[in-house]
């Protein structure tokens, strides 16, 4: 190539790149916004999304009144149409049958034809709004995959805790009825009375409706589809205030709304304290049921207003005391003090509970290791398509003829095989070495039904929601994430069921993955629970979300200098091992 020939390739190099880089630059004034709003939508993604599954529920709610109401009153007016024409005349000819039809409905106006069949209607305008809400949501939850049972959080209560809070939610409705009939109040009911007359002076069967169909309905909606979505992705306190604004707004005008918003927030309360739904339904009802009969009562004295405000005062702290005393602190459900953690399997905690009715299932049983006069069974318990392993471990009772408590680690999946291996032995701690979907499946219905606490590491917790997005958009498979109470850290110490529970951050399967070291008091002999981390003759995973190679070399690296050979290790998945064995086989153990 000539000179000529290369200073003219040169002109050409320089000019080109100047004609293509305006449209470049104009095109990424459109792309760039474009970008950033994918990234903000990625980013909030669960946000957002719990917000709009918040709204659908509402829509649902309101649709269906609305439904209800366009069927029930064209009925209601024909019905009485053809009843006015037949009360008016039994023979007369056809075109005055229809004529007479005709001069009842001119007769009254729409709105009075309305307020006129409001009592007889309203029952039926529930019943109806209520099985479609109920039935709709039902099959969004579905079809989003998730079990309709479980999300609504129809799990077992106690009876103490659903009686007491039937006669929480009668005592709130005395108290809140008799505090606005005192004199100078009442006037703040006027707006309302209208429409509370028409529902309240209904029939029995308004009564009946209102008192059962409607607070199981709305329980299983609000408290359950709704604030489940909702802690989703947000705060516990954000969704709580935001279900009950909601749930206070459909129920119309101010003093209802008002009203309802308190009740939602305290139906709220019950759900999340007692981790049931059936307690909140029980409050409802006691509500709603005294409601009815405090208005058909109508009482006029100012005196017996005061009587029935302070004896329905009463009847709301004796019961919140019952609730509080039987069920556990909602800050527990974000975070605990360590000395709380320390002192809360107390020597009286799991009095009363059934006998050990053995072990059942084949794999359950891996190894019993005996420390001196104390005792530590550990068993095991495959789940799972890709077989997990579940670990029981046997604690020291707190006096003679106990029943030895148990610490359950990783519960992924099989929720009634894991209870049936429990076999009613009291529980003191569910525990999760990371957060993917085959070792926290069961983790919320065994920790429920077991009445205990679950633990997850802090790191863990803080990207369960992407581990959980990840799996779900790989693999299509969906979990709930766990509802953890006590988040724990390296080097965590507890004394949980009568031995120490070690916590070791162990990251590289996951961000947050930890390890807990076991041991009963006064042995040397450690016993290594370590998820996902270290298997026999292998080690975990690196290429899922939160993998990091180099980081699962250095906790390989700190288990191995850490725990001394005789330690057992109890990994996710295979068999159990000990350090001994994989600093002889294992190829990844450090040198």
């Amino acid at each position: 190539m000539n000179n000529e020939e290369n200073m003219t390739t040169l002109e050409e190099a320089e000019v080109q790149p100047e004609s293509e880089e305006q449209p470049e630059d104009e095109k990424s004034l459109l792309v760039e916004p474009l970008i950033d709003l994918r990234n903000f939508v990625s980013k909030y993604r669960r946000k957002i999304s719990a917000l709009a599954w918040m709204l659908i529920y509402a829509l649902i709610f309101l649709l269906s009144q609305l439904f209800a109401w366009f069927v029930i009153v064209p009925i209601a007016f024909i019905s009485n149409a053809l009843s006015a024409a037949n009360n008016a005349a039994s023979s007369i000819t056809g075109a005055e049958y229809l004529s007479s039809i005709d001069s009842y409905a001119e007769s009254l106006s729409v709105q009075e034809q309305l307020a006129a069949l409001t009592p007889s209607i309203m029952p039926w305008v529930l019943l109806l709004s209520c099985l479609i809400t109920l039935c709709v949501s039902a099959l969004v939850v579905k079809a989003r995959g998730f079990e309709v049972r479980k999300f609504a959080g129809l799990k077992p209560a106690a009876p103490i805790l659903i009686v007491a809070s039937l006669f929480l939610g009668i005592g709130f409705s005395l108290a809140f009825n008799s505090f606005f009939s005192l004199p100078g109040l009442e006037a703040l009911q006027d707006s309302e009375t209208a429409l509370a007359q028409s529902l309240l002076f209904g029939s029995i069967f308004t009564a009946i409706v209102a008192s059962t169909i409607v607070p199981i309905a709305e329980e299983i909606v609000f408290r359950g589809f709704m604030l489940n979505d909702l802690r989703r992705g947000w705060s516990l306190l954000f969704s709580v205030i935001v279900s009950s604004l909601i749930f206070g707004v459909l129920h119309g005008t101010a003093v209802w709304a008002l009203f309802a918003a308190v009740l939602g927030l305290l139906l709220a309360w019950i759900a999340l304290r007692t981790r049931s739904i059936y307690p909140a339904i029980a409050a409802h009802v006691g509500i709603n049921g005294a409601s009815f009969t405090f208005v058909w009562t109508q009482p006029h004295d100012a005196g017996i207003f005061a009587l029935m405000l302070v004896a329905g005062l009463g009847i709301l702290a004796i019961s919140s005391i019952v609730v509080l005393v039987n069920t556990r602190p909602l800050s527990e459900l974000e975070s605990a003090p360590e000395p709380l953690l320390k002192k809360r399997w107390g020597e009286s905690l799991h009095e009363g509970a059934s006998e050990r009715s053995g072990k059942g299932l084949q794999e359950e049983i891996t190894e019993s290791t005996r420390t001196g006069e104390q005792s530590m069974n550990i068993d095991r318990v495959i789940v799972g398509d890709i077989k997990t392993n579940t670990w029981l471990i046997e604690g020291i009772p707190t006096e003679a003829g106990q029943t030895p408590p148990l610490i359950v680690i990783d519960p992924g999946d099989e929720a009634e095989k894991i209870l049936d291996a429990i076999a009613g032995r009291p529980v003191a701690a569910v525990m999760l070495t990371h957060g993917h979907f085959d070792h926290i499946g069961a983790a919320d219905e065994v920790a429920d039904e077991s009445s205990s606490y679950l633990y997850m590491s802090e790191a863990e917790l803080n990207t369960c929601p992407q581990l959980v997005e990840d799996i779900e958009q790989r693999y299509g498979i969906k979990v709930d994430i766990p509802r953890v109470d006590f988040k724990v850290k390296d080097g965590d110490v507890f004394d949980l069921a009568g031995l120490k529970v070690e916590v070791m951050l162990i990251p590289g399967h996951t961000q947050g993955s930890v390890g807990y070291v076991i041991s009963a008091p006064g042995s040397e002999q450690k016993h290594f629970f370590s998820g996902d981390t270290l298997f026999a003759r292998d080690v975990g995973r690196t290429d899922l979300l939160g993998g990091d190679q180099a980081a699962m070399e250095q906790s390989i690296e700190r288990i191995a200098s850490e725990l001394a050979p005789s330690a057992k290790v109890y990994p996710g998945h295979g068999p159990a091992t000990s350090i001994e064995r994989e600093a002889a086989a294992n190829s990844w153990w450090p040198s």
